[in-house]
């Protein structure tokens, strides 16, 4: 009888820091109405102007080739997530990008609108285990601060890591669980929305070029 409050992924950009708002109305402690107030209120008090980057021109998405080919919005989702994370190297699901920047002014909540929200963990791996993964994977597993060969290693500088090499990476959470065996610390954890917060873009952004990083693509 109180009526109902959908909460959309945007929650997690725009209220983030006061979801405990939201732990009370699911404890019966605010009413809605309570719960929309006090939402409106704090969002005034941390009200900034969003930050507007502009897009050069059109990027390249294409949801049938992202999942399959390097593209350049694969390459610059996926650079931006590594140097955001600060790690040696990252994976992001390709299916994870869901439409286009087009030329023009864009926010980051615009930006989160074309990623698919997740967890994602920090961890220490051998090289081996994450080649093994990605070789496994029936989508193109988006790479950064690494490359694969032909046959699936990967590599840097066209020359192959050891298979016992450790690697520090972040990684999709499920793929973290799927290499347990190969990993030899397991850190925190991160939300990409999070993490697209802290993507250093500059003023301007054009779709990067293709550096032939995969050598190996799904099959």
């Amino acid at each position: 009888d109180q009526g109902r409050i959908f909460v959309c992924d945007y929650f997690y950009v725009m209220f983030e820091k006061n979801v405990d708002l939201l732990k009370k109305f699911l404890t019966d402690a605010l009413s809605v109405d309570q719960l929309i107030d006090s939402l409106d209120e704090a969002m005034e008090k941390s009200f900034v102007s969003p930050k507007y980057y502009e897009a050069e021109k059109d990027f390249d998405f294409d949801p049938e080739k992202v999942v399959r080919e390097e593209t350049a919005i694969g390459n610059f989702f996926v650079d931006c997530v590594r140097r955001a994370a600060d790690t040696e190297v990252c994976l992001l699901p390709s299916s994870a990008i869901l439409g286009n920047i087009l030329k023009g002014p864009f926010t980051e909540v615009q930006l989160c609108g074309l990623l698919a929200d997740g967890n994602y963990t920090f961890v220490s791996v051998r090289a081996g285990g994450l080649a093994d993964r990605i070789r496994r994977s029936t989508e193109l597993l988006l790479l950064s601060g690494a490359s694969t060969d032909a046959s699936g290693r990967l590599c840097r500088n066209g020359v192959p890591f050891d298979d016992e090499k450790v690697v520090y990476a972040l990684i999709p959470e499920d793929i973290a669980e799927d290499l347990s065996g190969w990993i030899v610390r397991k850190g925190s954890s991160r939300t990409l929305y999070s993490l697209v917060g802290e993507f250093d873009l500059g003023d301007t952004v054009s779709p990067p070029g293709k550096d032939g990083r995969y050598g190996r693509l799904p099959a």
